[in-house]
């Protein structure tokens, strides 16, 4: 509980002190009740605000618990177990190698570019294919043209 929540009230009084203490005791309250109501005028915006985003949020906790079982069902099951297995072992024994840490370096996607572009290279070189009357590679395309498919999802969630 939140045993302060009474004296949150109070604390949006405060500036009106200076207005009624020189008014009658029937001014005064009348006017302390008017703030009060103002004050839980405003409670019950917060509270509908609230309740909204609880809403919004239990909505996209489904999609955020669903990932992981699609991630799942995308992975041969024997993987999982020997993954399940290492982090298990981890939390046992902490000097084991920690399972969340890489391992391997990860490529960069120009080093990727380099490396398809090269192989593509090779591979019409043997075949006779005349690279140098196109302006863009191929691979090159289908990377632009997944930058802008990555583009356009960005823009139809906003």
């Amino acid at each position: 509980t939140d045993g302060e929540a009474t004296e949150h009230g109070w604390a949006n009084i405060n500036p009106i002190a200076q207005s009624t203490k020189e008014m009658g005791p029937g001014a005064q309250h009348d006017t302390i009740d008017d703030h009060f109501n103002d004050w839980n005028w405003k409670k019950m915006g917060h509270i509908t605000c609230m309740i909204k985003k609880l809403r919004e949020t239990a909505s996209s906790a489904q999609l955020h618990l669903s990932a992981p079982e699609e991630f799942e069902d995308a992975v041969p099951e024997d993987m999982i177990d020997h993954w399940r297995i290492q982090v298990q072992d981890w939390e046992h024994d902490p000097t084991l190698p920690n399972p969340y840490q890489l391992t391997t370096k990860a490529k960069s996607e120009q080093a990727a570019h380099l490396e398809l572009a090269q192989g593509i290279a090779a591979k019409e070189a043997l075949q006779g294919v005349d690279i140098t009357s196109h302006k863009m590679h191929a691979s090159v395309m289908i990377a632009n043209g997944l930058v802008i498919e990555d583009d356009q999802y960005v823009l139809s969630i906003v």
